[in-house]
């Protein structure tokens, strides 16, 4: 008796070890993206945009942020928007503060050490 193959497209002399009554199974290619495990797109910042971020994470709220650079809060706004819009143009969207504090700390952008 032959090997039966239970994949499409596999010949059964590609198996030399399959016995008789055996049944080999093909391989079957991992269903998960490519892109699993890669490093994921990093937004491109200005530094006047990673300055806010960084002052903002460390501080308490935008307005605290705002007062310490001497800039209205409209404009810490402006910026957050800005990165916010920079971070879902690459696939990896942020809804809040903590979402913003983990793509910097996953991209790099701050350390545990300087919070």
């Amino acid at each position: 008796m032959a090997c039966r193959l239970e994949s499409h497209g596999v010949r059964p002399a590609a198996n030399a070890a399959c016995r008789e009554g055996e049944i080999a199974i093909a391989p079957v290619p991992d269903p998960t993206p490519d892109t699993v495990g890669e490093p994921q797109c990093r937004p491109t910042l200005t530094p006047r945009e990673l300055e806010i971020l960084r002052l903002w994470l460390r501080s308490e709220s935008k307005t605290v942020a705002a007062s310490e650079l001497g800039i209205s809060l409209g404009t810490i706004n402006t910026h957050l928007i800005r990165i916010r819009a920079k971070y879902a143009a690459v696939g990896r969207p942020v809804a809040d503060k903590s979402g913003l504090l983990v793509r910097a700390l996953q991209d790099g952008l701050v350390s545990l050490a300087e919070l």
